[in-house]
């Protein structure tokens, strides 16, 4: 698309929503948001530009490819799952443990 108004609004849009993604991130398991919901807003955003500009021009300027991110969070999870085994647990068992919330009535 050759509309600058398109063009310039998509690079603000796009550092709003990567900023909400780290938020979302950081947010934590138990609330609403978490690692998937924030790496899928982090990929439309990314698309959002490519949309706006090329994808040469977003490739340019990624500090590492999408394939190491891919690779490092299968590798993240791959140990996750793998950490408890040496515990004698199963896979994907809380190797921190679990706690007892008292249950109220």
């Amino acid at each position: 698309m050759s509309s600058i108004i398109f063009r310039t609004s998509a690079h603000i849009v796009t550092v709003l929503m990567l900023v909400f993604s780290v938020y979302l991130l950081l947010r934590g398991h138990n609330n609403p948001g978490g690692g998937f919901i924030a790496g899928l807003i982090a990929v439309i955003a990314f698309a959002l530009l490519m949309l706006a500009e090329t994808p040469a021009y977003v490739r340019e300027r990624l500090v590492y490819s999408p394939a190491t991110f891919a690779g490092s969070g299968v590798a993240i999870a791959l140990f996750a799952g793998l950490l408890p085994l040496f515990f004698g647990q199963p896979f994907l068992w809380p190797v921190a443990g679990q706690s007892r919330q008292p249950t109220v009535i």
